[in-house]
C-alpha cells in the first residue's frame, strides 16, 4: 500500500511520501497470540545494530517530526491533510497507519519547490521463524508410524526469519516448560522422546510449535540358539543344523550375524537355511553369534561350545580259539568264534552290523561262529555311533580248516605183525610217525606209551624195555584239529626162541667121552624131533647142523639109524630175528639081534 501525506504552508510545498512494500515476502500462518502451552511473546520493535527498523505489522504507525535525533528530544504528530472529514483525521490520531504488506516500507520527503527527495526506509515485519529439528549422529529405523534412533542422538534446531531475523529457540520435551536452546541436545536415554519447538523472530512473532516424537533404542537385540537333526547334547554330526533366534523390543532385529572359533569375518544369518556343519573339521567349536536391531545396537557376542563328531566308530576284530596265520592267509577252525567290537571317543555305539560272503547283513550281538564249510570264506563289517557315522567297511578273509591230520606208523628195524592192532618189536626197532595236513598245516605228533605222560613226536625213537605197551599216536593241525588216535598193541621182544629137542625113545645109558664128557645113549633108530619155543613173536624158522654138515632148515624129524656118536646144532629164530642156539651131543648105540 502507498500513502501520500502532503503538507501545504506558507513555505515551498514540502510532500511527505510513504511508500510501505515488502522485497520478499514470506506468508504467516500463526497468529500473533501465542499457542498454547507456549511462552508470551510481546510483539516490538526492532533496530538491528545498522539503525534499521523493524516494525511488526500489526502494530500501527504514526509520523512525528523531532526537534532534535536525541531520544528525548520533542516530537509532534503529523495530521493526515488529505482527509478532510475530520472524523477519518481523529481516526488516524487514534490508531495510527495499519501496515498490509511485510518487506521494506519508506517515508519520502520531497522538496516542493527543487523536488529534492530524501528517503526513510524501515521494515515491516509480519513472519514467524520457520524452525526445523534436526536429529543427527544416530542410526534411524522406521517401524510402522513409530520412528526409533540408536545410540549417540543428537538434536539440534535450526531456524530461519527473512526479516528481523531469530530471536531464540525454545524447545519442550515431554510436555515440559518450554526452555531455550541454544546448543546440540543430546537424547542419551531410551525412552520415547516427545518434542515441541518453536522460533520466535526480533519483533516477537511465533511460527506455530512443530512437534516430533520418537523412540531412542538403546537396547542391542538378544539372541538364542538351538540345536536340531541328529545331535546328542552338544556333540553334532554333519547333519545337525544350528538355529539362531533374536528377539528385540524396540527398533526390531535387523540381521543376525556369526563366525566360528573367533574367525575374522562374520556372515550374516540366513533363517531359512540356519548353520550348517559344512566345511567345520572334526573336533570342538566355538559359535560366536550377535544380533543387531534397525538402528544398529550390537549384541554382546554370545557363544556355543560344542564337538563336531565326524569321526565314524574304529572297528576291530578278533578270533576267539583256534587261529593260524601264514603267508597273509588266516586259518580258523569249526571251534573258532569271531568277535567284533568297535569303540567312539565322542558319542556311544550305535550296532555292529556284519555279513558272511554274500549274506544279508546282520547286527553283531556275541561272538559268532564261522560257516562250517572247508575253504575260504569273507566276513564284512561295519560300525555306526549314534550321530550315524559309519565306519568304512572292512573286510576279513579266514580259511575254513575242518580235517585233521593224518598220520602214519613206519617200523625202521625188526618187527612183525599179526593181524591188526598188534605189533611186535625189539629194542632196537625204531618207530617212526609222519602226518600230513593240506589245509593249515601240520602243528605236532603227539603219542603215549602205555601210562607214561604223553610225549611229543620230534625223531623216530625206539622202546628198548621189553614189555608189552599199548601205544597211541595222533597229530594236531595248526588250528587244533586233533586226529582221532590209533591204539595198538606195541610187543617189544628182546628174547631168544627157547630150544626144545625131543627124542622118540628115552636114553638106553651114558657114555663118556674121550674128553670125560658124559653123553647120552639112544638106541639105533631113535627118532629126534628139534623144537622151539618163543613167548611173544612166534618161531619163524628152525635150522640144524649135522655133525659139521651144512645149516639146513628143519621141515621134518630126524631118523637117526646110523650108530655112532652125533653132534648136532640147532639154531631157531623168531620173528624179530632173535636167534638161538643149542647142540647136542649122544651116542646111538648099535641095536643087537
Amino acid at each position: 500500500m502507498q500513502g501520500i501525506l502532503s503538507l501545504r504552508t506558507k513555505i515551498p510545498w514540502v510532500i511527505i511520501g510513504c511508500f510501505l512494500f515488502q522485497e520478499t515476502l514470506f506468508p504467516s500462518d500463526n497468529s500473533s497470540a501465542p499457542k498454547v502451552g507456549t511462552l508470551v511473546h510481546e510483539h516490538k520493535v526492532y533496530r538491528d545494530p545498522n539503525g534499521l527498523i523493524y516494525w511488526p505489522m500489526d502494530m500501527p504507525v504514526w509520523i512525528r517530526l523531532a526537534t532534535s535525533p536525541r531520544e528525548d528530544a520533542p516530537s509532534f504528530l503529523l495530521k493526515n491533510i488529505y482527509q478532510e472529514d475530520a472524523s477519518v483525521s481523529e481516526q488516524y490520531v487514534k490508531n495510527g497507519i495499519k501496515l498490509e504488506i511485510p518487506g521494506r516500507q519508506f517515508v519520502r520527503w520531497i522538496n516542493y519547490l527543487t523536488a529534492d527527495e530524501d528517503l526513510y526506509k524501515f521494515m515491516a515485519d509480519g513472519a514467524p521463524p520457520r524452525t526445523e529439528l534436526g536429529l543427527f549422529q544416530a542410526p534411524r529405523s522406521v517401524r510402522g508410524e513409530t520412528v526409533f534412533y540408536g545410540k549417540g542422538l543428537k538434536a539440534r534446531l535450526g531456524s530461519q526469519d527473512d526479516l528481523s531475523g531469530v530471536e531464540q529457540i525454545l524447545i519442550s520435551i515431554d510436555g515440559k516448560a518450554y526452555v531455550p536452546l541454544e546448543k546440540t541436545l543430546s537424547l542419551n536415554q531410551e525412552k520415547r522422546y516427545d518434542l515441541a519447538f518453536y522460533a520466535v523472530d526480533r519483533v516477537g512473532y511465533t511460527e506455530s510449535p512443530k512437534t516430533s516424537s520418537f523412540i531412542v533404542d538403546l537396547t542391542p537385540p538378544q539372541s538364542s540358539h538351538q540345536t536340531e537333526k541328529n545331535l546328542l547334547e552338544d556333540t553334532l554330526s554333519r547333519e545337525s543344523v544350528i538355529l539362531l533366534s533374536s528377539l528385540d523390543t524396540l527398533a526390531g532385529v535387523d540381521f543376525i550375524s556369526y563366525r566360528f572359533d573367533n574367525g575374522t569375518d562374520f556372515m550374516r544369518y540366513d533363517r531359512a537355511v540356519g548353520i550348517r556343519m559344512e566345511g567345520l573339521s572334526d573336533g570342538k567349536h566355538v559359535l560366536q553369534y550377535r544380533g543387531t536391531d534397525r538402528v544398529r545396537n550390537v549384541e554382546i557376542e554370545k557363544e556355543y561350545r560344542f564337538h563336531l563328531d565326524l569321526t565314524p566308530p574304529r572297528v576291530a576284530y578278533q578270533v576267539i580259539g583256534d587261529l593260524y596265520l601264514e603267508d597273509m592267509r588266516s586259518y580258523v577252525s569249526s571251534r573258532s568264534r569271531i568277535k567284533l567290537q568297535a569303540d567312539d571317543l565322542q558319542v556311544p555305539l550305535k550296532q555292529i552290523k556284519y555279513r558272511i560272503n554274500d549274506s544279508s547283513p546282520k547286527t553283531y550281538i556275541s561272538p559268532f561262529l564261522p560257516p562250517i564249510q572247508p575253504g575260504r570264506f569273507m566276513i564284512r563289517f561295519t560300525a555306526i555311533d549314534q550321530l550315524r557315522n559309519r565306519a568304512p567297511e572292512q573286510m576279513l578273509e579266514l580259511f575254513m580248516d575242518l580235517e585233521p591230520p593224518t598220520t602214519r606208523m613206519h617200523l625202521i628195524g625188526p618187527n612183525f605183525s599179526q593181524g591188526s592192532g598188534v605189533i611186535w618189536a625189539t629194542g632196537r626197532t625204531r618207530i617212526k610217525l609222519k602226518s600230513f595236513d593240506n589245509i593249515s598245516g601240520l602243528k605236532q605228533i603227539k603219542y603215549q606209551l602205555g601210562e607214561e605222560a604223553v610225549q611229543v613226536y620230534e625223531r623216530p625213537f625206539s622202546v628198548p624195555k621189553t614189555g608189552q605197551y599199548l601205544f597211541r599216536y595222533w597229530a594236531i593241525d595248526r588250528v587244533n584239529n586233533r586226529e582221532m588216535f590209533k591204539p595198538l598193541l606195541l610187543m617189544v621182544d628182546e628174547s631168544p626162541p627157547q630150544i626144545l629137542e625131543v627124542f622118540s625113545i628115552n636114553s638106553i645109558g651114558t657114555e663118556t667121552t674121550k674128553e670125560g664128557a658124559e653123553i647120552p645113549v639112544y638106541p639105533q633108530h631113535t627118532t629126534l624131533f628139534p623144537n622151539a619155543m618163543d613167548n611173544s613173536a612166534s618161531i619163524k624158522g628152525i635150522w640144524y647142523q649135522l655133525n659139521g654138515d651144512d645149516m639146513k632148515e628143519y621141515t621134518q624129524v630126524l631118523f637117526l639109524d646110523q650108530p655112532g656118536r652125533y653132534r648136532i646144532t640147532i639154531k631157531a629164530e623168531d620173528q624179530l630175528g632173535n636167534v638161538s642156539v643149542k647142540t647136542l651131543e649122544f651116542m646111538i648105540a648099535q641095536a643087537t639081534e
